[in-house]
C-alpha cells in the first residue's frame, strides 16, 4: 500500500495567501475563509514566527492586513 503525503496546513495557507494576490480571487473572499478556517482548526498560532514568516512571503501588505485583522 503506498503512502500519501498531504501538504502541511502552514503550505496550504501560502498558497491561498500566493492565490490572494489575484485581484478577482481577492474580491470573491474564498481564500480568506479558507485561511481563518485552518488557522482555526489546526490551532495555529498566529503570532508565532511561523505563520508571521509565511504572511511575510506569501502576502501583500493589503493582504497581510486583511488576515490579521480577520483574525482577531
Amino acid at each position: 500500500m503506498a503512502l500519501l503525503s498531504l501538504p502541511k496546513p502552514l503550505h496550504l495557507i501560502a498558497l491561498k495567501l500566493h492565490a490572494m494576490k489575484n485581484p478577482e480571487r481577492l474580491r470573491q473572499g474564498k481564500d480568506l475563509l479558507d485561511i481563518l478556517n485552518l488557522v482555526s482548526l489546526c490551532q495555529i498560532g498566529t503570532e508565532g514566527q511561523e505563520f508571521q514568516g509565511i504572511l511575510d512571503c506569501y502576502a501583500n501588505e493589503e493582504i497581510k492586513n486583511l488576515v490579521l485583522r480577520s483574525i482577531s
